[in-house]
């Protein structure tokens, strides 16, 4: 009796370390879930069943609107025959094939295709192997850009400036950026000047990759804070605190 009591004590001792493991496991998977529910694309898992494991809060967003993609029976389909077929298709590709791809979908409403990056996952050396493919989704008629805090503190812009980047990335021309903006053509041509010599590129269309590239990927919740004069008279964002 005396020895059983004892192994039980120190399988019970033996116990907790195991369970302090595997609360920091799931700690560190709602991290990651949190943090793939802050990118600015649907990101979507797929099994080797090609049913969906795993859907950030965009990629059901963009799913609920039932306009080019839609979740039926927990499988990622297009909502027409054609885009369907491609879906599936490139699907299969990266499970069973290893290949990536890249597809557009069209949307019955007439807004631009959403377009999708889907690669299959490779485990790592040492690892069992995978069967699963990552799905990105772009909604371009969905796209968030930075708001004027982040802009103006990752490359030093005025308040105007980041106003102008903005609209940019929204696909705005001059005449249309001056119009929203309330200011001349050639003011806006000049704060497009100065924020190219800010970002150290030369051309707007490098100007708009670089941006998504380093500040486009993450869905930021912008709190409004006002403007502090500079004293060369122009107004730049404060970080917020």
């Amino acid at each position: 009796m005396l020895g059983a009591n004892l192994l039980a004590q120190r399988r019970q001792r033996a116990a907790v370390p195991r369970r302090i493991e595997d609360m920091r496991f799931l700690a560190v998977a709602a991290a990651a879930t949190a943090a793939l529910d802050h990118l600015n694309h649907g990101i979507a898992l797929i099994d080797k069943r090609c049913q969906v494991s795993f859907a950030n809060k965009l990629a059901h967003s963009i799913c609920e609107e039932t306009d080019g993609l839609t979740l039926h029976g927990n499988q990622l389909m297009g909502t027409t025959a054609s885009g369907s077929s491609r879906l599936s298709a490139a699907l299969k590709s990266a499970i069973l094939e290893g290949e990536a791809s890249a597809i557009r979908v069209e949307r019955s409403s007439g807004r631009r295709p959403l377009s999708m990056q889907i690669a299959p996952l490779r485990a790592g050396p040492g690892q069992a192997p995978v069967e699963a493919a990552l799905v990105l989704i772009h909604d371009s008629d969905r796209y968030a850009v930075p708001p004027k805090q982040r802009l103006c503190e990752a490359y030093g812009l005025t308040a105007a400036e980041a106003g102008v980047v903005q609209l940019l990335l929204r696909g705005a021309g001059m005449p249309e950026i001056a119009t929203e903006l309330r200011i001349s053509v050639e003011t806006a041509r000049t704060h497009l000047r100065r924020v190219l010599g800010k970002t150290g590129v030369h051309r707007q269309s490098d100007l708009i990759l670089l941006l998504l590239r380093e500040v486009g990927w993450v869905l930021y919740e912008e709190r409004v804070q006002p403007c502090e004069p500079c004293h060369q008279g122009a107004s730049i964002c404060t970080p917020s605190g």
